[in-house]
């Protein structure tokens, strides 16, 4: 039975390649290591234009391999793995080594879930207008004292995930008992680097590559710190329509895709601008999240998600190779949740109604019990909008974040 995999946290945003898929293989398989999933296996087959069978395995801790295979079955005839999200790629890229199908090898994606891998292939290059920030490669508290006395604030972050999650800040005002308290609280079962945080604006860069080319430039600047993501209410980032910052900007992230030497691949890249110059931050083979994907959607014609399914299944065909041209400027917005049980949650009507939106999705209702996010693209709420000036983009976040509401108690 021809089986294609999909290693998902979600099914939302890949339905339309779930049923793409089903028409050239036998059986769609999706692994999750969640314990549900929006959909059941028979709604899932109920969607499908062909008798393809659709299974479903839950709760698979899809980081041990053993039980990743098991879950399939060893002898399974594999056409496709597609893994979208962060969390996923590595274990699609075993996968694809075990069963020797086509597609990203641990090798072509490891470097880019090791923040320190990461950072020393750009150390050892000799790039030149992006700087790397000074980094640790193991984190104790009497470590983060001594470079305090070096940098007025360091950070301290898990090598293998993004999203700003199980991070931590210390400022040289905190006294050495305060950083041992901090630093205890770090999750000790993780590997972390420590490096100087870089004051500046903070920038994503999206693109993918074909023939070593990046076909788009979407250059983005976060509105608030992303990093503050269970205190704030919401983020935001809007185009740079500064035509002198884009092209530096631009520049410097072309120079660290040449860096990695990466070719076939969808990118989502941070960069600080600080005084100092422009920072690297990290790089992920794989699209942005948030509202990153609508976004480029509106402003370049291309849903990344769709050029990751056609790269990842071979397509290579369907895929366009020629520099595509920004149309507009344009922003997203997600609302954070806050902790407690749903009360109430505004419709998006209103929202929906002002031009220049594009959509405005809630994923909350009255009743619902919620927490703090554990990543900065934890949401309730994401609304994605385009104008003809940036003016009018950074007018209508505003009027987004105004017009929706929800409570908690």
């Amino acid at each position: 039975m021809k089986t294609s995999i999909f290693i998902l946290l979600g099914l939302n945003n890949f339905l339309d390649f779930i049923i793409k898929e089903a028409q050239n293989v036998d059986r769609i398989h999706i692994v999750t290591p969640v314990e549900s999933l929006e959909y059941t296996e028979d709604y899932l087959g109920n969607l499908l234009p062909v008798e393809t069978k659709v299974t479903i395995s839950t709760n698979v801790k899809i980081k041990n391999q053993e039980k990743l295979i098991s879950c399939i079955g060893p002898t399974a005839t594999i056409e496709h793995i597609f893994a979208f999200e962060e969390y996923c790629l590595l274990s699609a890229a075993y996968l694809r080594q075990y069963f020797k199908i086509y597609g990203k090898k641990p090798e072509d994606v490891i470097t880019f879930r090791d923040k320190k891998l990461m950072i020393d292939v750009l150390e050892n290059s000799g790039i030149n207008s992006v700087k790397i920030p000074y980094t640790e490669d193991y984190i104790d508290y009497r470590q983060v004292i001594r470079l305090l006395k070096k940098f007025k604030k360091v950070i301290a972050k898990r090598k293998d995930v993004m999203g700003s999650k199980d991070m931590a800040i210390f400022t040289s005002d905190l006294s050495d008992l305060e950083v041992k308290e901090l630093a205890e609280n770090i999750r000790k079962d993780k590997s972390y680097i420590i490096q100087e945080f870089i004051e500046g604006q903070v920038f994503h860069y999206d693109t993918f590559v074909i023939n070593k080319t990046p076909i788009i430039n979407n250059l983005m600047m976060y509105q608030e710190n992303q990093f503050e993501f269970k205190s704030n209410k919401s983020l935001s980032a809007v185009s740079v329509s500064d035509s002198q910052l884009r092209d530096k900007l631009i520049d410097a992230a072309h120079e660290v895709i040449a860096c990695y030497g990466m070719d076939k691949v969808t990118l989502h890249l941070e960069l600080i601008n600080s005084v100092n110059g422009i920072y690297f931050c990290e790089i992920g083979v794989r699209p942005g999240g948030a509202g990153v994907v609508p976004v480029i959607e509106s402003l370049f014609g291309t849903n990344l998600f769709e050029v990751e399914y056609n790269l990842q299944s071979n397509r290579e065909e369907l895929i366009p190779n020629e520099i595509i041209n920004q149309v507009n400027q344009g922003g997203w917005t997600i609302v954070y949740p806050k902790k407690g049980k749903v009360t109430f949650v505004s419709d998006v009507d209103e929202i929906l109604k002002l031009d220049g939106v594009k959509s405005a999705d809630v994923y909350i209702k009255a009743g619902d019990s919620l927490g703090l996010g554990k990543h900065c693209a934890t949401k309730v709420f994401q609304s994605v909008y385009t104008a003809e000036n940036i003016d009018d983009v950074l007018s209508l976040k505003d009027k987004i974040l105004n017009e929706f509401k929800f409570e908690t108690e």
